[in-house]
């Protein structure tokens, strides 16, 4: 005998057709939450600038020398109203010739490696306070104290 068949689809785009109001509205609402939510999620490329004329809050000095000729001066201010505390690292990571001679000469006979050597220090800056120190003796807030010593390789 026949069979009859029914189709749900016609049922179901008059369905469609037929949604209230308030459940469209929400349905909207949720592809614009989507939309949104993977244009925030979009990865941008950072914009690394260096300045000297703008404030900011990472500083970094990527090659500070010490040696018989040269010493690099180290000024930093703050720019704010108010009193910040800067957390400041110095790594050496000048080379050492384990062997014979000097790796910056040229004449070491064995390998030379990076010391990466870490002296941590805080420093705290008062509103619109500069300050400067050399590198060789490092940074004295205390003009009458003993001055320190930064000298490589006992960094």
């Amino acid at each position: 005998m026949g069979e009859v068949v029914t189709s749900t689809v016609h049922r179901r785009r008059s369905e469609r057709v037929q949604m209230k109001p308030a459940t469209r509205v929400r349905a909207a609402v949720r592809v614009a939450v989507v939309v949104q939510l993977l244009a925030a999620c979009a990865v941008l490329p950072a914009a690394a600038e260096t300045t000297t004329e703008r404030s900011s809050s990472i500083l970094i000095f990527p090659k500070v020398i010490v040696d018989g000729t040269r010493d690099t001066l180290i000024q930093i201010s703050n720019t704010n109203n108010s009193m910040v505390h800067a957390a400041c690292f110095y790594v050496n990571a000048a080379p050492f010739c384990v062997g014979a001679g000097d790796c910056v000469a040229g004449t070491c006979s064995g390998r030379c490696e990076a010391q990466w050597v870490e002296v941590d220090f805080q420093i705290v800056l008062t509103k619109q306070q500069p300050t400067h120190w050399s590198a060789s003796t490092g940074r004295n807030p205390d003009p009458f104290a003993e001055a320190c010593s930064f000298v490589p390789p006992n960094f």
